[in-house]
């Protein structure tokens, strides 16, 4: 769908270049709506949903001249990384002090 409708700009770059630049877009964009969604359910996995968006996106963008874009994401890609050990430490440190049972 990405391809046939030239919803990614990889779609104007001939294959089998073309093919893997849109399904590196449609795989940010299903991975980004995703962790949209595990997000706003408050399910702890959308931390590394991110992480794996966020490994494809900066390289992507910055292999494509989107400097900026790249940048941005990368800055994110950062963000993620320091919410997701913080959340670890604070869950391991809340383990800790619920005895087993407890739960």
């Amino acid at each position: 769908l990405f391809f046939v409708a030239e919803l990614s700009w990889g779609a104007l770059v001939p294959p089998p270049q073309g093919y893997l630049l849109v399904a590196a877009d449609a795989y940010i964009f299903v991975g980004s709506a995703v962790a949209t969604w595990a997000q706003g359910r408050a399910l702890v996995d959308f931390w590394i949903i991110w992480v794996a968006v966020d490994l494809v996106g900066v390289p992507l963008a910055f292999s494509s001249g989107l400097v900026v874009s790249g940048a941005v994401y990368g800055v994110f890609f950062v963000l993620v990384l320091i919410g997701f050990f913080n959340w670890l430490k604070e869950y391991r440190s809340r383990a800790v002090l619920v005895p087993k049972e407890a739960v």
